[in-house]
């Protein structure tokens, strides 16, 4: 069976967005950034937090006026100013609220104080046939946000919402209403909602915002090309990587594979892509369709097991083979068949896989730090501990965690893994997504058999854990597009 490309999915997923940009229905569906674009914003100062003396803050307004308020002096002498922003990550299994708190220094400075988050489940694409509940599900995080953020800043903060994978993948009718039922909601909040405020966002933005927040907490912002941080983002519907690279890019390669950030004196040339359907979920999807109207059993499935899997629209029968259950070997082979290696991509020996360029490695793609649902497996198979927010650890680990799940059988899967994604849904599938995490790091993004990489799910940040999610790299993209002055103007 084959599958249609990634690539070409995801375009049709977002042609439907390009479209009349002063039609108020269609820019809730309006790309985030342009696909080549140079970010100019206040960007990434660090600092250690000081106490100070108290004196008046002045809004950061712009051409308009200042409003004082008590507040603690900035170490330069000077007034504080202050600027909030909420973005609202609306993931494929999920919605996560973040709110940031950020220093302005001089004109063109930010300095992160303190943020908040919050989570919550299902995702909005649950609710395709009921839009109105997915706004309805966004309250209590806008309440925490409301919390978090001091009342005499609230008419100055933005709140937007990035919408990812699980809704590229419905329907654009069912997309438009949904997004427009959020933004419904979020205008009921005292926050400014802008005109852009509510999009799809594609996963390009999703891998460039993803750099620039790790490479922050990292303090590798304005550093050479070569000391950034190469970032591995598992989502539920797609996967992106995105790091600095130092050389020229291939005549054959796309225009939207490489973002220019100019921050701190520095400026990089960002490798980004973003896969969709090779996300945790989707690639599930991807994996077992082929096994849907044949009879053999599935070597990724532990020995005992018959059921269905859901994703999206889809729907397929699963069940393991009767007498060998799953086989290592034999799903590693699935795997790669799938993820299709042996498309060209235009570039000889330089291809990840789907046809997609890899980025040519070099650069700063040497320090590889891996989030979302990798960590997740990694913490639930038992190669880092449970509780562990940030570990190094090695390709091996994946596979001696592969040799151990896959040789169980479903009853004792079930009983040693019962905690397995915090969902019985997924015990069913470990086998394979521990496999599959295993051949994306290292075929999909050719990792080094003996070099570490990071599995991070917290940074230690101003001695307080932060999310290491691209929330961060997008409301500091909201404050560098928006003065002050045209965000308190906004009705």
């Amino acid at each position: 069976m084959r599958r249609v490309g990634a690539k070409a999915r995801q375009q049709r997923s977002v042609n439907f967005m390009k479209g009349n940009t002063n039609s108020k229905k269609k820019s809730y569906l309006a790309i985030l950034i342009p696909c080549t674009v140079i970010f100019f914003v206040f960007l990434l100062f660090q600092r250690p937090q000081q106490a100070g003396s108290t004196r008046k803050l002045e809004r950061l307004e712009g051409k308009a006026g200042s409003s004082p308020l008590d507040v603690p002096e900035s170490d330069a002498g000077g007034p504080v100013r202050y600027r909030c922003a909420v973005v609202i990550d609306a993931g494929s299994t999920g919605s996560r609220i973040h709110a940031f708190k950020f220093e302005v220094l001089g004109s063109d400075q930010l300095n992160l104080l303190d943020s908040a988050f919050k989570a919550i489940e299902p995702g909005l694409s649950s609710f395709a046939t009921e839009p109105e509940q997915a706004g309805k599900s966004l309250l209590p995080l806008l309440d925490e946000a409301r919390k978090f953020v001091p009342e005499e800043l609230h008419q100055e903060t933005t709140v937007e919402l990035r919408a990812t994978a699980g809704l590229r993948m419905l329907h654009h009718t069912e997309v438009q209403r949904i997004l427009e039922e959020v933004h419904s909601v979020l205008q009921s909040y005292p926050f400014k909602v802008l005109d852009d405020a509510v999009s799809v966002m594609e996963g390009s933005d999703e891998g460039v915002f993803m750099w620039v927040s790790t490479n922050y907490y990292l303090g590798n912002i304005g550093k050479p090309t070569e000391a950034t941080a190469s970032v591995i983002d598992l989502g539920g519907g797609s996967v992106q990587r995105a790091f600095a690279i130092s050389g020229p890019v291939p005549d054959a390669v796309s225009e939207d594979s490489i973002r220019t950030i100019s921050a701190a004196g520095q400026t990089y040339n960002v490798y980004v892509h973003s896969y969709l359907g090779y996300g945790l979920k989707a690639s599930r999807m991807n994996f077992l369709k082929p096994f849907d109207s044949v009879n053999a059993g599935h070597p990724c499935m532990t020995k005992g097991y018959i059921g269905r899997y859901h994703y999206v629209e889809d729907n397929v029968s699963v069940k393991s083979d009767e007498e060998e259950g799953a086989s290592v070997d034999q799903c590693i082979a699935t795997v790669e068949r799938e993820m299709h290696f042996d498309e060209d991509c235009g570039v000889e020996g330089e291809c990840s896989f789907d046809g997609v360029w890899s980025g040519g490695g070099g650069g700063g793609s040497k320090r590889n730090f891996v989030s979302s649902y990798i960590v997740d497996i990694a913490r639930d198979v038992g190669v880092i501990p449970r509780k562990s927010t940030r570990s190094s650890v090695l390709l091996e680990d994946f596979k001696k965690a592969a040799d151990r799940v896959c040789g169980l059988d479903y009853e004792s899967t079930t009983s040693l893994f019962s905690h397995y994604l915090n969902n019985d849904t997924d015990i069913p599938f470990i086998c394979m997504d521990v496999i599959y995490a295993y051949v994306l790091l290292k075929k999909g993004f050719q990792l080094s058999e003996g070099q570490q990489f990071t599995l991070v799910k917290q940074f230690d940040y101003k001695n307080k854990k932060v999310e290491a999610a691209w929330p961060l790299g997008a409301a500091i993209n909201t404050i560098g597009k928006h003065t002050l002055s045209e965000v308190i103007d906004k009705e």
